[in-house]
């Protein structure tokens, strides 16, 4: 039984299948080149939208602007001081997994890994429950 249906768009289909045909690539193919699950691929050719951060990855990986992607699959744009890069000075930014992560050279070079185990850190909902938690602590 499915709990919910997804999301179809089919101007986001469209622009999928458009892409897998212009590169000649199979659902299997376009896993290797994106990193993406040749089932959501085969999903997104049909027009579901799959979450937020598999958008993001896709025209990551497709190495095209993130923000009309996005648009096409119906969610928010990331600021464009976020993407196109007003920069701070000091500051690299990467989207890990749909999460934007500002990292100050002090830190020194982060390996892929740790990106990963930050971005997974943010989108954990038990650790923003407790950093709520510390903070009521802290105000009373």
């Amino acid at each position: 039984m499915v709990d919910c249906m997804p999301i179809i768009k089919q101007t986001f289909g469209e622009a999928v299948s458009r892409i897998l045909k212009e590169k000649q690539w199979s659902y299997r193919r376009a896993k290797i080149a994106t990193g993406i699950d040749h089932y959501t691929i085969g999903e997104m050719a049909a027009g579901a939208v799959p979450k937020r951060g598999v958008v993001i990855e896709w025209a990551q990986a497709l190495k095209e602007p993130i923000n009309p992607w996005l648009a096409l699959a119906g969610y928010d744009p990331i600021p464009p001081e976020l993407v196109e890069g007003e920069k701070h000075p000091g500051f690299t930014d990467y989207i890990v997994d749909g999460v934007h992560i500002s990292i100050h050279e002090s830190m020194g070079q982060v390996s892929e890994e740790k990106l990963e185990y930050i971005a997974k850190l943010v989108k954990d909902d038990e650790v923003w429950a407790r950093a709520k938690e510390r903070e009521k602590e802290e105000d009373t």
